[in-house]
């Protein structure tokens, strides 16, 4: 079956391909050379789009292996077959936009948003879909860690940070100003390494509600002022 399939793959696809890709280079030639026989054999390959992109059609043949393969060969590794799929469709979807293939302008506005949406649907499912810890794990690990560093000496935390690689003492700095700027932000003192907005810009403000006074209060208030008047305070004046 590995056999069967190698040799379908060269002889059957790549075989395939590599007709189409040099009857699309040298389609100019036949074109200008009255040999129009030729360019009519091609025409399943170059009748639906514009005479100025006839090459888009080998594209649009080479997207199918391009996104099938990485699939077939890194079976295990699922983040090199989303990042494959992914940049497949972006790289096609640049060239669609640029050069606006097809005949009809419809289905360029089709195919791009297609495109375009199943390139946001992959990020989707690659970077947001994540499982995160409850905050009760997480405030608890953050107070033994912050109770660790207090236990720590100063030159002995100078020189676990001096043996941490560039990338670590990025994270660790953005990880500070995360925390100096969410976590703490009355802290005046405190040192911000990178530059961030705080959420709370964008909150939904707080409105205050006026407490409603009504008649019996105030009744009751100014029958409290003689009261309040007879406990103030009286100033003697000795001669």
């Amino acid at each position: 079956m590995v056999v069967a399939g190698s040799l379908l793959l060269l002889f059957g696809v790549l075989g395939f391909l590599c007709i189409c890709i040099y009857a699309v280079c040298v389609v100019p030639k036949w074109s200008s050379g009255g040999e129009h026989d030729k360019v009519k054999a091609f025409r399943f390959l170059l009748g639906r789009f514009r005479l100025d992109s006839w090459w888009f059609g080998a594209l649009l043949l080479a997207r199918g292996p391009l996104m099938s393969l990485p699939i077939a060969m890194a079976t295990d590794y699922p983040p090199v077959q989303v990042v494959s799929v992914m940049l497949v469709f972006l790289i096609f979807l640049i060239i669609e936009v640029r050069s606006w293939p097809w005949k009809v302008p419809l289905l360029n506005v089709l195919d791009g948003f297609i495109g375009l949406c199943i390139i946001l649907l992959v990020e989707l499912c690659v970077f947001n879909l994540q499982t995160l810890p409850s905050s009760v794990l997480v405030s608890s690990s953050l107070l033994t860690t912050a109770s660790q560093l207090v236990q720590m000496d100063g030159l002995e935390l100078q020189q676990v940070l001096n043996s941490l690689a560039i990338y670590d003492i990025n994270l660790l700095l953005n990880s500070m100003s995360l925390l100096a700027t969410e976590v703490t932000p009355s802290s005046e003192s405190a040192f911000h390494f990178k530059r961030r907005i705080r959420s709370s810009s964008f909150a939904v403000r707080s409105t205050r509600v006026a407490t409603p006074v009504f008649p019996e209060d105030k009744a009751s208030k100014a029958e409290d002022v003689p009261g309040r008047l007879m406990q103030a305070p009286v100033m003697h004046a000795y001669v």
